[in-house]
């Protein structure tokens, strides 16, 4: 609408002054000044300079305006013929952009069109679906019926502002949608100013926080184990995210298998042997570090040999003396946070259900560290079961409920989770038990060094790339090479140099080059302001982003600081005696007299944190690291 309002006026503009011209010199072409030059006699030509007189002369003679509309019209098409024959030579001498090659001879690169846009994505503040930015004005969403996987990889450096612009946004689409969402959240920001909000809307609302441990909800990793398959992909997570400055990269893995058949064996003994009140990891790690080598092999004694957790103990038994020394004290040290008599408490019991992201609108809140990866096997074990529970869930009820309830997954800053086993399998597969996920990442290598071989096949998963800008080479030239390569008109200008070359013509010769649609460098540049949306088998399209201030929902956010979350079950060990009165206002979805009125400006995302909530847990800090 713009762009033609733009043409209607510049046509309108080229009209009148064509109008003024011919009414300047309007004597010239009167019917008198034509009888005159037809007699012999020379006409007197008075020359109008007057603008209001020159356009009258023009409109009040039938003569003149037709002879105005005529060359005005004859000059504009000739112009509009001579710019579409030499539009190519006109780029290369005038334009900015590199023209380019119709034909697509080394590639067809271009930006996405609004008209092809307007195919893929839903354009408007209403739509439902996840919001990606705004053209013209107008909000661009992925829809939520949309026919490709909803499954997003995000490239997001410090400051680009994944938190204002994709995260809290979405929040917000998800929740009017009516779906469940499960959130990472390094800084405990998005709990704070979402979390209210959220409850508001009828969500449960839960945070794990492995940052204020005191101030999270409990879970119990081992509720989750209902078998030895289930067993092995405990010990194996555990041992995964517990290798940093234990094991040499490259190292021989004897020690890893032979603490993991010992991890998994001690873990199914709890299970099959212990009540449910001690079947956590508090129990499990009292186990390992009180018992002796001859206890162990009492406790397994009088279990028969066909049990799991027998096989995986003998297993173990058959190294030699000094090598199970080792690997008892190996895997207290990988366990050693459950020292800390908080971890205990905070995994005891469960008040997390795995399983209520597919019967109910939930919203679950994992607040890690971006500082250290002590915590990060709690991390990975609590997203590796969600995964296998939800699926499992999916996939053996007959409620079309459950069936059809969607979960979203928003993993900022996902590295930082810790290693999901066979998560590229799992993101291939989930979108048929609609859940999705979107990964946000700083840069390839932060996502390379938790997945080394299946980083590539983790982002292919994903049918939409989301760019917000980057920092580092292999980033950006990772995305210069997934916008492509387009074919463009190249011209070289010679001419022979010295006393010669003053009299000869130069000689200019075109043909046909290539290059990135974006160059690495220019990625690197991109406008800090803008980003890019890339979804599978369409051109990329730029966008504008959405900060959550200019969502009107972001005035009814409130913060609820993460100290005000304090759990009762916290107050046994730290003495806090308002921890329970704290926590049941906050059950009853009611804020604290002293709460204020969140106000959402837009200040850079990398400012300094605020909030005594994204401070460390110092209570048992030496112990924990």
């Amino acid at each position: 609408m713009k762009k033609a309002f733009g043409i209607v006026a510049i046509l309108v503009i080229y009209y009148l002054m064509m109008a003024y011209l011919i009414g300047m010199f309007s004597g010239a072409i009167s019917q008198d000044a034509w009888e005159q030059l037809m007699a012999g006699k020379s006409p007197k030509i008075v020359i109008q300079t007057d603008p209001v007189a020159a356009l009258g002369n023009v409109f009040h003679s039938p003569a003149v305006l037709k002879v105005w509309l005529g060359v005005a019209t004859v000059l504009l098409v000739v112009a509009g013929v001579f710019i579409f024959a030499y539009r190519d030579e006109l780029k290369i001498h005038f334009g900015k952009e590199v023209p380019a090659d119709e034909r697509g001879t080394y590639g067809t690169a271009d930006w996405m069109k609004i008209k092809e846009a307007k195919k893929v994505f839903r354009f408007g503040s209403e739509q439902k679906g996840i919001l990606l930015g705004k053209v013209n004005g107008q909000r661009v969403v992925l829809p939520a019926d949309t026919k490709y996987n909803k499954h997003i990889a995000i490239f997001g450096a410090p400051g680009t502002g994944k938190s204002r612009t994709f995260a809290r946004p979405n929040i917000i689409q998800i929740a009017k949608m009516g779906q469940s969402m499960i959130i990472t959240d390094p800084k405990g920001e998005l709990f704070e100013d979402m979390a209210v909000w959220l409850e508001q809307q009828g969500y449960d609302v839960k945070a794990l926080n492995l940052v204020n441990i005191e101030c999270s909800d409990r879970w119990n990793p081992l509720d989750a184990v209902a078998d030895d398959m289930d067993a092995t992909v405990f010990a194996d997570v555990v041992i995964r995210n517990t290798q940093a400055g234990m094991r040499k990269a490259g190292g021989d893995p004897f020690w890893d298998r032979a603490e993991l058949n010992l991890l998994k064996a001690l873990v199914l003994y709890i299970k099959e042997t212990r009540p449910a009140q001690e079947q956590n990891l508090g129990e499990l790690y009292r186990l390992l570090a009180t018992t002796n080598m001859a206890g162990l092999q009492s406790m397994f004694m009088s279990i028969p040999n066909d049990r799991a957790s027998k096989m995986a103990y003998n297993i173990f038994a058959q190294a030699s003396e000094q090598v199970r020394t080792g690997v008892i004290i190996g895997l207290g040290t990988r366990l050693q946070v459950f020292q800390n008599r908080l971890v205990q408490k905070m995994t005891e019991v469960s008040d997390i259900d795995l399983e209520a992201p597919k019967k109910r609108k939930v919203a679950y809140f994992c607040i890690i560290s971006d500082t250290h990866r002590a915590f990060s096997f709690l991390s990975s074990l609590f997203f590796s079961f969600l995964f296998i529970k939800l699926v499992n869930l999916h996939d053996t009820t007959t409620d079309p409920e459950i069936r059809a309830r969607e979960v979203y997954f928003l993993l900022d800053e996902f590295p930082n989770i810790g290693e999901i086993p066979d998560f590229q399998e799992k993101i291939a597969t989930i979108r048929s038990r609609r859940l999705h996920c979107s990964i946000i990442f700083q840069s390839l290598g932060q996502l390379e060094k938790i997945y080394p071989l299946d980083w590539e096949n983790i982002i292919g998963c994903c049918d939409t790339k989301y760019f917000l800008g980057a920092n580092d080479l292999k980033t950006a030239e990772y995305v210069s090479e997934l916008l492509g390569t387009k074919s463009i008109h190249t011209r070289s200008v010679s001419r022979q140099g010295g006393l010669e070359g003053l009299t000869e013509i130069e000689r200019i010769t075109q043909s046909v080059g290539k290059r990135q649609l974006l160059t690495q460098d220019e990625v690197l540049r991109f406008e800090n302001e803008k980003a890019i949306v890339m979804v599978r088998g369409h051109k990329p399209l730029i966008v504008e982003k959405v900060d959550i201030s200019e969502l009107k929902e972001s005035k009814q956010l409130t913060i609820r600081a993460i100290k005000d979350y304090l759990r009762p079950w916290a107050a046994e060990v730290t003495g806090n005696t308002t921890a329970g009165q704290v926590c049941d206002a906050g059950a009853q979805s009611q804020i604290n007299t002293d709460q204020s009125q969140t106000t959402f400006t837009t200040p850079p995302e990398n400012s300094a944190d605020s909030s005594e909530g994204n401070k460390q847990q110092e209570t048992g800090e030496d112990e924990l690291l």
